[in-house]
């Protein structure tokens, strides 16, 4: 999409060019455990046009995705500059890369952009020393899913079991 907006009278220059070939989104933080709050900043979208006396006021939106482009997890304005920024806590899925799509449903064609967030296993244990170790409880998140599980405590086999479709696990 490519075109003029005029945003006289905002403090802003009368004619900015508007273009979401550009588009990109960044990530902060880029990778962490189930839980997590990332932040999503994008730039390069189509801008939003401020209300005047002889425009109508035009908010374009973003479209955002996570773990693939068919999960939408929200939209969120698109600022007069083609910025946005919002956030999201990462939800139950496997350990490794998944892409963060936005999606500038306002160019034409639709503008797709996407940052890469590495979800990385964790594990909370509920002993807090060796000799609770008999009654303790594991939970595990962001683990390979529906997958085979032992757990060790000093070279000794304490648990076996199998990770949920989710990635998750808990043992006690």
């Amino acid at each position: 999409i490519a075109g003029i907006v005029s945003l006289a009278g905002y403090g802003l220059p009368v004619q900015q060019q508007a273009s979401a070939l550009g588009a990109y989104i960044s990530l902060q933080p880029a990778s962490g455990p189930v839980g997590t709050t990332v932040v999503i900043k994008g730039g390069s979208f189509t801008p939003s046009v401020a209300a005047n006396a002889t425009v109508n006021a035009t908010i374009t939106f973003a479209k955002w995705y996570f773990p693939d482009k068919d999960t939408l997890m929200n939209s969120t304005a698109i600022d007069y500059f083609g910025a946005f920024e919002t956030n999201f806590v990462v939800a139950d899925y496997p350990a490794g890369e998944h892409k963060v799509w936005a999606l500038d449903v306002s160019a034409s064609p639709p503008v797709w952009a996407s940052a890469v967030f590495t979800i990385q296993p964790k594990l909370t244990l509920s002993a807090a020393t060796a000799k609770e170790v008999a009654n303790m409880t594991m939970v595990g998140t962001g683990f390979a899913a529906s997958s085979p599980l032992n757990i060790y405590f000093d070279g000794a086999l304490l648990a076996e079991g199998t990770t949920s479709a989710s990635a998750n696990f808990s043992l006690s």
